[in-house]
């Protein structure tokens, strides 16, 4: 596998993760204000819920509502296709992303 493209498909992972943490967040301010009728069944007792001025709310999200869920559906979409796994090419490729370095097995390999 690609280097590069493993290291997307991780970061693509991650990014699927937090947008689903919100989308369950949302789902529960959503319900919260509807009087609480409605359940996602995830909720733990006690939740807290995003404030309206979280950026979570649709109303804020740019394009709105109907932006924000195909956001939500390529998000949970993108974490279905991800093996769960970070193996050594993949955390190397992420350093190198998040510092801006080109990151090489040897480096890894190199002892300091």
């Amino acid at each position: 596998m690609d280097v590069g493209y493993a290291a997307i498909r991780a970061i693509r992972a991650e990014e699927a993760f937090r947008l689903l943490l919100a989308y369950q967040a949302l789902k529960r301010y959503q319900a919260q204000q509807a009087g609480g009728s409605k359940s996602t069944g995830t909720a733990a007792a006690g939740a807290v819920v995003p404030p309206p001025d979280s950026g979570f709310h649709p109303a804020q999200a740019a394009g709105g509502a109907d932006a924000l869920s195909g956001v939500l559906v390529k998000a949970m979409v993108a974490a279905t296709q991800a093996d769960g796994v970070i193996d050594e090419d993949e955390q190397l490729a992420r350093l190198s992303h998040s510092f801006g370095l080109r990151a090489t097995r040897c480096l890894a390999d190199a002892t300091v």
